[in-house]
């Protein structure tokens, strides 16, 4: 399985022909500026959906077979004429988001059983010993500690003559072999974590070992091509939470077996790792349940967490998009934009003093003043009173997550002003727009320890903040920072 990298560095500029008519031209790989311009003597019409989105299936020069997913394309140019007879040829430039190579290795309709790929800092949620070190310092009888630590004849490396250098070592290191980590097991999918290694000589004086934990995906019936990425958002998202930033993925691979062997190296397009952007460190002391001997609790929690994935789509969106702004900008369009996802939580809802019956004799009542009104609509309009109050929903995310001594109305009230000048329009002050920011950081902080504590990630304010969530230690540092500059200030 190739890394974007990889396979950028093989499809610089490539010459590529596609399946269908006298298309050719060349692929040009570059993340976001990913572009492939193709030529021909006709016009060719790209058989699109109605959001103007189509695949298309190529070659390159070598005959591997390539596939342009979800691609989009530029208005063609018209080639010239010369004695009323055209001349040149028809150019198109589409730009897709997805990119498959070695498309044989999906099944005959795309589809596909199992997909892996890579994340950005990922040994960081998997703090195992893959990789030992035992220093030879002290020890007399070398030659034993060799003995029960590799349990067999020594055999010294190619170039030294002597045994003498090799039966007398300073350090040993060891890297064990690859183990699953986690083992999860949903309605449609098998989720599996276990470690790859990679290594290469540095000279003649020393040797780099890699171990990346790899995150496989087996799924129970062939799944589509965007509801396989769709799979691998969800899965990132948990991590993403546990990071609080946007985390890059390296490498993705398709197969059409089970095993995942051999499999489709996938180029997405949009998802190419910025070095510039700035970004939040995780770090092995802020993910609870990260050591081998937790891997069954980390394993139960994310199985909890990704268990609840449709019922929290719209509230996990409103944080995916949150995170990636609080890498760049913070206003109150965040806070407009997380009260809408908290909305979408069935479970904040809770109960109404007015009940259907209720409702419905007020609007009998109603209709049987003016009946030229809908009654359906009085209805609607009456149903407003079982809706729980965007106030009341807040409070509720809120309750437990905030230290005890901090009052969550104070929140909750400025967090909607703000809210409610944003959605219509009014213009914030310079002041209110310091505030602003200083809430945004503070809810997003806020839903990110929900979705994760409701799922099963514990909260232990007695303990220091290496041991709870990253998410936790944010959120209460927001908030006093909020305090510092707009109250004591």
């Amino acid at each position: 399985m190739r890394s974007f990298k990889q396979i950028e560095a093989d499809y610089q500029f490539t010459p590529i022909r596609a399946n269908v008519g006298s298309l050719a031209g060349y692929l040009h790989l570059g993340g976001p500026e990913t572009k492939v311009v193709l030529n021909s003597t006709d016009f060719h019409h790209f058989d699109d959906d109605e959001n103007g989105w189509f695949d298309l299936e190529l070659r390159d020069h070598r005959g591997f077979q390539i596939l342009l997913h979800n691609a989009l394309s530029q208005s063609q140019s018209m080639p010239g004429s010369v004695g009323g007879k055209s001349a040149g040829s028809y150019t198109s430039s589409i730009f897709p988001n997805t990119v498959i190579f070695g498309t044989e290795n999906l099944r005959n309709d795309k589809s596909l059983h199992h997909m892996s790929f890579e994340l950005e800092a990922a040994e960081n949620f998997f703090v195992y010993d893959t990789i030992e070190w035992r220093s030879m310092h002290g020890q007399k009888d070398k030659q034993t500690v060799l003995d029960a630590i590799r349990s067999g004849a020594w055999k010294p490396p190619r170039g030294l003559k002597s045994r003498e250098h090799a039966s007398d070592p300073a350090d040993i290191y060891i890297v064990h072999k690859p183990k699953t980590y986690l083992n999860i097991t949903l309605e449609d999918m098998k989720i599996k974590v276990w470690h790859s290694r990679s290594r290469r000589g540095l000279g003649w004086t020393s040797h780099e070992i890699k171990i990346t934990p790899m995150i496989g995906v087996t799924f129970s019936t062939p799944v589509s091509i965007d509801q396989a990425i769709d799979r691998l958002w969800r899965i990132k998202g948990f991590f993403d939470q546990l990071a609080l930033c946007d985390l890059s993925i390296k490498r993705v691979s398709f197969s059409k077996f089970k095993k995942g062997w051999p499999s489709a190296d996938v180029y997405l397009s949009n998802e190419i790792e910025d070095g510039k952007k700035r970004r939040r460190e995780v770090h092995p002391t802020n993910v609870p349940y990260s050591r081998w001997r937790e891997r069954n609790q980390f394993s139960k929690i994310m199985e909890s967490w990704l268990a609840v994935s449709d019922q929290r789509h719209f509230f996990r969106a409103a944080i995916r998009l949150s995170l990636l702004r609080l890498e760049k900008e913070i206003d109150a369009s965040l806070i407009t934009l997380l009260m809408a996802g908290i909305e979408s939580l069935p479970e904040l809802g809770g109960k109404s003093g007015v009940s259907s019956t209720t409702i419905s004799k007020m609007a009998d009542a109603a209709h049987a003043v003016d009946a030229s009104i809908d009654l359906d609509a009085i209805r609607g309009l009456l149903g407003a009173f079982q809706r729980t109050s965007p106030r009341q929903r807040l409070t509720n995310l809120a309750n437990g997550l905030f230290p005890k001594s901090e009052d969550i109305s104070t929140f909750v009230s400025i967090a909607l002003q703000l809210r409610n000048k944003f959605a219509h329009g009014t213009k914030l002050t310079d002041g209110e727009q310091s505030i602003a920011g200083d809430v945004a950081r503070t809810l997003v902080y806020l839903c990110v320890t929900y979705d994760l504590h409701t799922t099963g990630f514990p909260i232990d304010r007695k303990a220091s903040d290496e041991r709870n969530l990253l998410a936790l230690t944010s959120m209460n540092w927001a908030w006093q920072g909020y305090k510092t500059r707009n109250i004591r200030g």
